[in-house]
């Protein structure tokens, strides 16, 4: 049929030859891969792409862009038109391999029979009294503790490390200092402008009963 097609097509032996392997390897690799008819078709479509381009050694330019319509429309009447059928014919059955688990279920423990359970009343006459963890005790410390201590304040004090640690705490603390004065002056002048603003709200005087607007007699 593919021979045919070319013969009636005024094609050349080269051409022929081509269409012929393109069919061939369009239709290998379709069943073999199991492709669908819209996947087969852009494999054939690249096959024919890749022998109408003449960029040696990647591509031969075989067909020319009526060549590749024509192509096309003759695979999609005849090939593709049966293409299911095909597949079905020359593509290995898939079988489901379906495999059962044994649920995991979890059982319950066997509850205690009611014959081996005690009376509420042994619970009450047993005088549980809790336990109070006893704070640990601390050893009071020793002369030998003290004049270790004693020494270890005089170094601190005499290394310059330590002042300069005092400084920067000292700095710190003013700058917190300055801070905590910000906000509170802050917090002061909206307190003082809300105050402002109730006092200048004009209140209206209150209308005795029985009055009426308008002119008076």
């Amino acid at each position: 049929m593919v021979l045919r097609f070319g013969l009636e097509s005024g094609m050349s032996d080269l051409k022929v030859s081509t269409l012929f392997s393109v069919m061939k390897l369009a239709h290998f690799n379709s069943m073999e891969r199991n492709l669908s008819d819209a996947q087969s078709m852009d494999e054939m479509q690249n096959l024919l792409l890749i022998h109408s381009v003449h960029h040696p050694p990647y591509s031969v330019g075989v067909f020319s862009p009526d060549d590749m319509k024509r192509i096309m429309d003759f695979a999609t009447d005849t090939y593709y038109r049966h293409y299911r059928l095909y597949r079905y014919v020359y593509t290995e059955k898939q079988l489901l391999d379906l495999s059962l688990a044994k649920p995991a279920a979890q059982i319950a423990p066997v509850p205690t029979p009611l014959s081996e359970a005690k009376p509420f009343e042994d619970f009450e006459s047993q005088d549980i009294e809790p336990t109070v963890p006893q704070p640990a005790q601390q050893e009071d410390p020793t002369s030998q503790d003290m004049e270790q201590q004693g020494r270890e304040d005089v170094a601190l004090l005499d290394d310059p490390k330590s002042e300069l640690i005092q400084a920067l705490v000292e700095k710190r603390l003013e700058m917190l200092k300055d801070e905590l004065e910000r906000e509170l002056q802050a917090k002061q002048e909206e307190f003082s402008l809300l105050g402002q603003t109730v006092y200048q709200t004009p209140t209206r005087p209150p209308t005795r009963p029985g009055s009426r607007s308008g002119r008076h007699r």
